[in-house]
């Protein structure tokens, strides 16, 4: 099959056959499959991925969009390593918004962010992946990270997902649509004050969330041990390609 037979049919209405859950505005929390891959396109030359016209071309169909309320299709990518997946995943997410904050728990280094042992990683991987968002969310009982994580968690997906949709994060709240762990990520603190050197090795994991009085995304670590029923660890519910 060539590059251009294999491109996704822009005219394709399998992502639409379900429908999509809309913000307070109106405004669609999620976007379809077709325009992920032109902003995708957009980013590639703005922000310099490194993906060639070819492997763009070459993106398969993607998987029919699931029926629950915050699941969604993305277009996952990666670029040379893990941290500078994160850098630029998140460097993305944060352009997408009025303002941003991340804070220092979070270093996009070798030294301080790691995948689990249970997900690998294929540099300069593009493939389509089924997420929920808002898996395990249960405001009565609150969960840990450490309970439910595993080989499935989101990762670098998560951040790619606050990229493509802005109005999702825009309407997290802890209590209809959940914060997110990003669980598949394991974050050790740096250099820090003695307190937080009593905590175990690799015992944190990233968490996006939106303030809506700041107006701004936050990426901050917290703790696995933690039980909080503002947030859900995502989980990648099919890999397609």
């Amino acid at each position: 099959m060539s590059a251009a037979e294999s491109k996704i049919d822009m005219t394709d209405t399998s992502e639409q056959e379900v429908t999509q859950p809309v913000a307070a505005g109106g405004e669609r929390l999620f976007v379809p499959c077709s325009e992920q891959l032109r902003q995708l396109r957009q980013w590639n030359d703005n922000y310099r991925l490194g993906f060639t016209t070819e492997a763009l071309d070459a993106v398969g169909p993607p998987p029919a969009w699931p029926a629950g309320r915050l699941q969604a299709v993305v277009l996952a990518w990666s670029l040379g390593t893990v941290h500078r997946t994160a850098e630029i995943a998140w460097r993305i997410a944060a352009d997408q918004q009025p303002g941003s904050r991340r804070w220092q728990e979070v270093e996009f280094r070798q030294q301080s962010l790691r995948l689990r042992p249970d997900i690998g990683f294929v540099p300069f991987a593009l493939r389509w992946d089924t997420v929920d968002l808002g898996t395990q969310h249960d405001r009565h009982h609150p969960i840990r990270p450490v309970d439910v994580r595993g080989a499935t968690s989101l990762h670098a997906q998560g951040l790619q997902a606050a990229a493509y949709f802005p109005q999702w994060v825009q309407t997290m709240d802890g209590v209809t649509v959940p914060y997110l762990w990003l669980a598949g990520y394991e974050l050790k603190y740096g250099a820090q004050s003695s307190w937080m050197s009593l905590k175990p090795r690799w015992q944190t994991v990233p968490v996006i969330s939106w303030s809506n009085k700041l107006r701004e995304v936050s990426l901050y670590g917290s703790e696995q041990g933690w039980a909080l029923s503002a947030c859900v660890v995502g989980e990648l519910v099919r890999r397609n390609g």
